[in-house]
């Protein structure tokens, strides 16, 4: 039973819990157990193996949904996190997803907020939102272009300012 167990925790990805039992079981001191106990013990360096084959790919996999959340591209993190087996998704995997999913609403939200304002003509301040907007969504033309229009209209705005200012002095 248990080396049905032990092999069983080995194909749902849970190694740490199989190398446990294996090497429990290949350290027991009873005779019925003899034939397992060699099972268990040449079973060993395979889990181990794979394991660490695992360790890397899911460490790999990592790096690039930290490399795709680092650059923007927030349904990438998605895609490459569901590669790695559920097991093996500790704290930091769920770290770098949570992070991309936070990211991906903000900038929903960002976004509706963009339209309803243009749509409403309300545009002062409305280039704080669409810096936020481009710190997260950097590709984006049309907001980048409409940030752009909203800089030269705020420092147009300033400008008049500084020189109603300057009259009035």
């Amino acid at each position: 039973a248990e080396k049905h167990l032990i092999e069983e925790l080995q194909r749902k990805f849970d190694y740490e819990s199989a190398i446990q039992r294996a090497t429990t079981l290949s350290q027991s001191e009873d005779a019925h157990l003899s034939e397992y106990r060699l099972w268990a013990a040449e079973h060993l360096s395979q889990l181990n193996s794979e394991y660490k084959g695992h360790r890397d790919q899911r460490d790999h996999l990592l790096t690039e949904a930290n490399n795709a959340l680092d650059s923007g591209n927030y349904g990438e993190v998605a895609k490459l996190v569901t590669q790695i087996p559920e097991p093996m998704q500790d704290d930091e995997v769920q770290r770098v997803l949570s992070q991309a999913e936070l990211c991906r609403n903000e900038i929903k939200d960002l976004l509706e907020e963009i339209r309803g304002r243009v749509g409403a003509k309300q545009l002062d301040g409305l280039w704080d939102v669409t810096d936020r907007f481009l710190e997260l969504r950097p590709d984006h033309q049309q907001v980048r272009d409409l940030h752009e229009k909203l800089l030269k209209r705020k420092a147009k705005r300033e400008q008049e300012c500084n020189s109603i200012f300057q009259v009035a002095s």
